[in-house]
């Protein structure tokens, strides 16, 4: 029932990925965006030719054969449409490996603004879900199919390895707020976007956050390891990693991240664990069984797949010499490290883990504009903390994709000229500063309301906020969740005629 379940929420998740992408694309990746495909592919072209590498294969997407954004357009509604026959059970095996290859390209095409963990994570998640899927015209609601054992040990080891090196990564980092167990007294405030439950999360008692930071390692550290176990072991990790992943999504805004999270948990649960109601229903349907050639080309498909992931988690033992950078050992054999790397250009099997180092202040980037009175206004942004009033959000499973990199900018400190304008990570807001300032309709859509009327804009800067939340006294008397004071310029003060090119090399 699991893995009947599995295929549909999986294209679900695909759905909501690609139309909250394309909300924001044309602002992001377009002509007049932050950061254009048209300019980003050639330059990507002429770089890896001088590495002597070829495109395709080392950045492999639709987007090599056009730039243009029709074709993105048509490319994202033929995903929408792939999510939602794979929903109604069509072609499910076939459709989901084309929705990964659909997915894979946006990501190529949305360089920084696609490149985080819950993208990566659905793209091995449905590499592996194409594979599981049943390989039929038309799968019936009635008809169940048993799943390949060996694409459900896949799945099941990519969930440990997600939760477990979740956990692992904190313990490992030497990170004083997690060895003393009180980095949730920080989480809540300094996260990227926090629901207005995270405000709530973030006034409990220091005991409580202890004794909930704890709760978090026993279930990301322990809870893998019965997934090995058996019926009831397994029912017992996938309760721990719903509650966990819950709690997440309530109090945080990390997209589709912990619904897919969730729903590889369900993998855990075998019939007999689901109500009696349901089994009534679905299993009094035809049951199916892979056998023949069925299963062994599954088993072929994935063995590769399982054996890069051992190799990827087994890199992060390497030992590297501290003067040079050099390997000096590592557990892998280097035939294998080769083959593993040349295959990340797919980005389907990957390592996990976030808040290695927990971000203990939270600092904000404000935009400010002015016309030629040279009174300065602050230009809102849509999602992220700004008017210390205005309630937090719920916003997810939509991910503001800019919202999120401005937070990642505030933790690089002030931007810096020329270094900054031409790393990767941050040559964008050179060109972001750049659409402000000539009123770009697209990237002026990403942000709020502009203080000023069209045409107005004769200069720009950027500041640093410290913000805090509110306690409960303060805000039962001013109505306000956060404080916050000025903590400095990040991006000087500039006019049009002296904005910072963004060239396609620095993209």
């Amino acid at each position: 029932m699991s893995a009947w379940l599995f295929p549909r929420l999986l294209a679900l998740v695909y759905g909501v990925a690609v139309s909250s992408w394309l909300r924001q694309a044309e602002g992001l990746i377009g002509p007049d965006g932050v950061a254009p495909m048209r300019q980003w592919f050639p330059a990507l072209r002429q770089w890896l030719e001088q590495q002597g590498l070829t495109g395709f294969w080392s950045a492999p997407g639709l987007f090599w054969f056009s730039q243009s954004m029709d074709l993105h357009f048509w490319v994202c509604l033929a995903g929408l449409l792939m999510a939602a026959l794979v929903m109604a059970g069509v072609a499910q095996g076939p459709l989901l490996l084309l929705l990964w290859a659909v997915y894979l390209s946006l990501c190529q095409a949305g360089q920084v603004f696609m490149g985080y963990q819950w993208d990566a994570l659905l793209l091995e998640a449905g590499l592996l879900g194409a594979i599981l899927a049943p390989w039929r015209l038309w799968s019936p609601p009635r008809v169940l199919q048993l799943p390949s054992r060996t694409a459900l040990f896949a799945l099941h080891l990519l969930l440990f390895r997600l939760m477990f090196f979740s956990g692992w990564v904190k313990h490992s980092s030497g990170d004083s707020t997690w060895a003393a167990f009180t980095a949730l007294r920080f989480h809540y405030e300094t996260q990227p976007l926090p629901t207005a439950l995270g405000w709530y999360a973030h006034q409990l008692s220091p005991a409580w956050q202890v004794f909930s930071c704890r709760a978090m390692f026993v279930i990301e550290l322990g809870f893998p390891f019965l997934i090995f176990l058996g019926r009831w072991p397994r029912a017992l990790a996938a309760a721990g990693f719903i509650l966990l992943n819950s709690l997440i999504l309530l109090t945080g805004n990390y997209t589709f991240f912990n619904w897919l999270t969730i729903f590889l948990s369900l993998l855990l649960l075998d019939d007999a664990l689901w109500p009696r109601r349901w089994r009534g229903a679905w299993l009094r349907g035809n049951i199916s069984r892979v056998r023949g050639w069925g299963s062994h080309w599954r088993t072929a498909c994935l063995l590769p797949l399982l054996l890069a992931a051992v190799v990827t988690e087994a890199r992060r033992w390497d030992v590297r010499d501290p003067a040079t950078g050099q390997l000096t050992r590592s557990l892998a054999p280097a035939p294998l490290r080769s083959a593993v790397e040349h295959a990340a250009a797919f980005r389907s099997v990957n390592d996990y883990g976030l808040f290695a180092v927990m971000t203990t202040e939270r600092v904000e980037i404000s935009i400010e504009v002015c016309d030629a009175s040279g009174e300065w206004k602050e230009y809102p942004f849509r999602y992220k903390p700004g008017d210390t009033a205005q309630r937090p959000p719920f916003i997810a499973p939509h991910q503001p994709r800019l919202d999120w990199q401005m937070w990642f900018a505030a933790l690089r400190g002030p931007y810096r000229m020329p270094e900054d304008t031409l790393n990767s990570q941050t040559a964008w807001v050179s060109r972001f500063v750049e659409c402000l300032l000539r009123e770009q309709p697209a990237v002026a859509s990403l942000l709020g309301p502009s203080p000023l009327q069209p045409g107005e804009i004769r200069k720009l800067r950027m500041k640093f906020h410290r913000y805090h939340f509110t306690d409960s006294a303060t805000r039962q008397s001013t109505g306000h969740w956060w404080t916050r004071e000025d903590a400095g310029i990040y991006f000087p003060e500039v006019q049009l005629n002296t904005a910072p090119p963004a060239t396609a090399e620095a993209q």
